[in-house]
């Protein structure tokens, strides 16, 4: 499932981003690769141990992405990554790949979920875009500062070379605490559906039981 998350982040927390992103330290994003990723990986990352006020930046983004009801009704996370920032400049890329089954460190989590949060106006650089094959089609995604995408983190996907400018974004991995991707996709439709009932026939015996049954739903599936 994807999901466009718009201005996860405001203005005033991307000043803050940018501030600490132009004072960053980096290195090779290949030894962060898994083996069979670095021969397709060419781009940066933000070094956490050099970059002052880093930890500042990583709390931003997850305090963030914790309080979004989007994020939490499309992932139910259980867990997340510290976010890293990765940087590609003009030539580079990443090409197709999909991300190990155990992401981070601190916490250790299964990446059920993929989250980048763009950190760089789109109209700065040429190329950069997300590629993501799915079942269904390819999604090729360019967003705006600040926004988000989340998808999932077993697609095949690939970031395209960046031809002119710096594209930057922050990438985290979600654990979610509904394991099967088919369970997780009935659970937000219901919570949408929640909520249009809700909003139309607040207080009715419809909303209740369909809110008893979303939330049945939920211990049913719920990883111990």
């Amino acid at each position: 499932m994807f999901l466009h998350v718009q201005k996860l982040l405001n203005q005033e927390q991307l000043k803050k981003a940018k501030e600490i992103i132009d004072g960053a330290k980096y290195i090779e994003g290949k030894k962060t690769a898994g083996s069979s990723a670095q021969f397709v990986k060419n781009n940066l990352h933000v070094d956490a141990q050099k970059t002052a006020s880093f930890s500042e930046l990583q709390k931003m983004i997850l305090d963030a992405l914790w309080n979004s009801e989007a994020v939490n009704a499309v992932s139910m996370p259980a867990k997340m990554t510290r976010p890293i920032v990765n940087r590609h400049e003009p030539g580079m890329y990443y090409g197709f790949h999909t991300d190990n089954p155990i992401m981070g460190s601190d916490p250790m989590v299964r990446s059920d979920i993929a989250v980048s949060v763009l950190l760089s106006d789109p109209e700065s650089y040429e190329g950069g875009e997300l590629f993501v094959k799915t079942d269904v089609g390819d999604a090729e995604l360019k967003l705006p500062m600040g926004d988000a995408i989340v998808y999932p983190a077993n697609t095949l996907h690939t970031v395209k070379k960046v031809t002119s400018g710096v594209r930057i974004a922050s990438v985290v991995w979600i654990q979610s605490m509904i394991r099967d991707v088919s369970h997780r996709q009935m659970l937000f439709e219901m919570n949408k559906a929640c909520e249009m009932i809700t909003k139309k026939h607040p207080g009715s015996e419809e909303e209740g039981l369909l809110l008893k049954v979303y939330g049945n739903l939920i211990r049913m599936w719920l990883e111990e």
